[in-house]
């Protein structure tokens, strides 16, 4: 039986990397309860994911346990350019323009670079663009073509390529890149049993996706993340989102930076609660236990987290770089 798909326990996804590729931790990853390891498309290359795949397989047939791989696409994430430098710190009040024709490598106080086709259009005064999760924010003060006149409301450090969100959503980029149809074929490669498809904004982009799986001869099940605004806007949103596809994916990063950090909670309970209802799996993803990057104990709050999402019957709950790169990937599998 599919590992996720099993409702009796919630599950743990373990997010492949530096810190885990080896056999040794994935051995002791599998011993300590994962059951599904998850490839970061985002990062590392074909040739570190073959061999953590085959690292894998190899260390699930040693110990005869069944364990499922998880791929996921990086999506259209859209991005700032390069930084002159360390980057510079930015003030309240301070104005800064991001302009698409300003080349890559050049961004200064005075501006910088972004490549997404509708950004221009798709803001207005008054609309507030969020940079590197929030941590920098800046409201539309005026569009001029393709360059968005902007008013910092909340001053942080910004350094290259921080990622760029659209607060409220509406940024209508295709689901699908060019990087993420490779990244497809060589998932299918490799015969993956899920595929999680990042930031879709309607069924129409799983659709797509599940179009491109059938014409690579890939039967990996397909992941929705949920992680713009609209697709969670109503239950008829998400119910329409759920249908689409054999299981969602509640991606709390980017998702709270549209949606407002406040809203999280209840949207996140929303989501399982149909899923359960239309009888999908459901992960819940995103700072599970990030102290542990660092610390080998958890947080009050994290232990909070992860028993809230049990509570509601989520399906499994996600780590990223508490087991790709953090101190203790074992540990913190044997802490969730």
């Amino acid at each position: 039986m599919n590992p996720i798909l099993k409702h009796n326990r919630t599950k743990i996804i373990a997010t492949i990397g530096p810190a885990s590729s080896s056999k040794k931790v994935v051995a002791d990853l599998i011993s300590n309860g994962c059951g599904v390891f998850r490839i970061n498309f985002s990062h590392g290359s074909h040739e570190s994911h073959l061999e953590a795949i085959n690292n894998i397989r190899a260390v699930a047939a040693e110990l005869k346990q069944s364990v499922a791989i998880l791929g996921d696409l990086q999506g259209p994430k859209i991005r700032i350019g390069s930084i002159v430098g360390d980057g510079f710190d930015l003030e309240i009040g301070q104005e800064i323009v991001l302009d698409s024709s300003i080349p890559d490598e050049a961004g200064s106080p005075d501006g910088v670079s972004y490549v997404c086709k509708t950004l221009a259009s798709s803001c207005e005064p008054g609309r507030v663009l969020m940079l590197d999760d929030g941590r920098v924010q800046l409201e539309v003060t005026a569009i001029q073509g393709e360059r968005i006149v902007t008013k910092v409301i909340a001053g942080n450090h910004l350094s290259s390529r921080k990622g760029l969100n659209l607060k409220g959503g509406g940024l209508a980029e295709d689901a699908l890149t060019t990087k993420d149809k490779k990244d497809m074929a060589f998932a299918a490669e490799q015969e993956l049993d899920y595929l999680c498809v990042s930031f879709p904004c309607c069924p129409q982009d799983m659709e797509d996706a599940r179009a491109m799986l059938d014409y690579i001869g890939s039967s990996a099940k397909l992941i929705a993340k949920l992680e713009r605004a609209e697709v969670v806007a109503n239950q008829d949103a998400i119910d329409g989102m759920i249908n689409s596809c054999e299981g969602v994916m509640v991606a709390r990063g980017d998702l709270a930076v549209e949606i407002g950090f406040e809203s999280v909670t209840s949207v996140q309970k929303l989501i399982v609660e149909r899923a359960r209802r239309l009888n999908k799996p459901v992960i819940v993803a995103t700072q599970m236990v990030e102290s542990m990057i660092e610390n080998p104990v958890p947080t009050r709050a994290e232990v909070s987290d992860i028993a809230n999402a049990v509570f509601d019957y989520a399906d499994a709950v996600m780590l990223s770089g508490e087991t790709a790169v953090g101190k203790y990937p074992v540990e913190v599998v044997k802490t969730v």
